[in-house]
């Protein structure tokens, strides 16, 4: 695959040699990675009043900087770590003369004007990760950094916020590497299809992003101040162009993406299919739904011989007559239903000859639809399609423990995600 520069203009037909395709969108976005540096951070004059390292060092910024973006996969991916060292490395790569003395002094300055600086993320940014939570996308942090940089990443008004925080220097690669997206998408349980990624462009990653097969959002208004020449250039490699972080969900990609939950009585998805409220006389059909799933439900857990009929089993009918239980309508036939008993999730079934079709997220935004506060379920541990989906809609982990089955041992996963009032 050609190689292609990092900061030149990029022409579209050099990006098509370079195996970077702009795609239609055939899945709905439901994860968006953000660069740190210059996305989500301020401006980097109102970073710190401290000085550049570069500045303290007596080294030209242009020439620092290329070395800090070109010649730095050693301190980006992890292999060395100490504030010291990664300063000696970049200087002396540069004037091998510069002192030992100044050399310390500027680790210590460049920790704390990295620490300034993700201490002064602006609050919209904040509010707009919180916002596209609330809305359920899957939320992850894509950088490039070395150990120093993200020291005082734990009190970063930032963490916290993502479901998935991937740093280089933590994994062993960096972007444009396609290992890094891929470790990413990977923990965040989504396909590249279904993400775009949203950053300045440095390191090439709106290119490496794009080759992973991700969406590229390029982001402009911080750069404008430090590189406003590379912004043309940078602005053709990506799918799509803002210059703020507020534009990103009037993008049309996003157009028919997860939306807010919204309270109704029912939803209706088409004319042909609707979730309603459950009738006494479909109680042959949601019994047949449950006795076909539940065995898929405790698979390698407990032999499906030994699960119970509905309509034999008293605890389950007694929990069934106290939940509030929707059911899937589809060309007239009940395919899916699902309750919710207080504040937790309680029964979430779909017929097998209907999965796959979106129905158990439908019904779930609907049982969600009804609460408030925090939402509570528990899920077999080992079901891991059943927990995908609920990690994809924005449920995360409470805790872990052993409980029983029809006095069998059953690993399970309690869940629980914020609605808010």
């Amino acid at each position: 695959m050609r190689k292609v520069d990092r900061w030149r203009t990029r022409d579209p037909r050099i990006l098509a040699q370079a195996g970077v395709s702009r795609r239609p969108s055939l899945m709905p976005i439901r994860g968006i990675v953000f660069d740190l540096f210059h996305t989500l951070t301020a401006k980097e004059s109102e970073w710190s009043k401290l000085p550049w390292t570069s500045d303290f060092l007596g080294i030209d910024r242009t020439v620092w900087n290329h070395a800090v973006t070109q010649q730095s996969r050693r301190r980006m991916i992890g292999e060395i770590r100490d504030p010291t060292e990664i300063v000696r490395t970049l200087a002396h790569g540069i004037d091998p003369g510069i002192s030992e003395e100044l050399i310390k002094q500027a680790a210590v300055f460049r920790q704390e004007r990295f620490r300034q600086a993700l201490q002064r993320i602006p609050s919209q940014n904040v509010e707009l990760l919180s916002d596209l939570r609330a809305r359920g996308f899957r939320l992850a942090l894509l950088s490039n950094a070395d150990a120093s940089e993200v020291a005082s990443w734990p009190s970063c008004p930032l963490a916290g916020l993502f479901d998935v925080e991937v740093f280089s220097c933590w994994v062993g690669s960096m972007k444009p590497e396609k290992a890094i997206y891929s470790e990413c998408l990977r923990r965040l349980g989504l396909a590249p299809a279904e993400c775009i990624f949203v950053g300045d462009g440095g390191s090439d990653e709106l290119v490496g992003a794009r080759e992973a097969g991700l969406y590229a959002v390029f982001c402009s208004g911080v750069i404008e101040e430090l590189w406003p020449e590379r912004i043309p250039g940078l602005a053709q490699c990506a799918d799509f162009n803002i210059r703020s972080l507020s534009e990103l969900l009037s993008l049309p990609i996003l157009a028919g993406a997860i939306m807010p939950i919204k309270r109704a009585s029912s939803i209706e998805s088409s004319p042909a299919m609707q979730i309603r409220s459950y009738r006494p006389d479909e109680w042959p059909i949601v019994r047949e739904i449950y006795d076909l799933s539940k065995p898929d439900e405790l698979r390698g857990v407990l032999d499906a011989r030994e699960i119970p009929r509905l309509e034999s089993d008293p605890e389950m009918l007694d929990l069934f007559a106290k939940s509030q239980i929707l059911v899937m309508e589809k060309a007239g036939a009940i395919v899916g239903f699902g309750g919710s008993r207080e504040s937790s999730i309680s029964w979430l079934f779909v017929h097998p000859k209907h999965r796959r079709e979106g129905i158990a997220t439908a019904i779930l935004r609907a049982l969600l639809a009804q609460l408030t506060g925090t939402v509570t379920l528990n899920v077999v541990t080992t079901n891991v399609a059943a927990r995908a989906l609920y990690e994809r809609m924005g449920f995360a982990v409470e805790r872990e423990f052993s409980g029983k089955f029809k006095g069998h041992e059953c690993p399970v996963t309690r869940l629980c995600f914020h609605i808010g009032n």
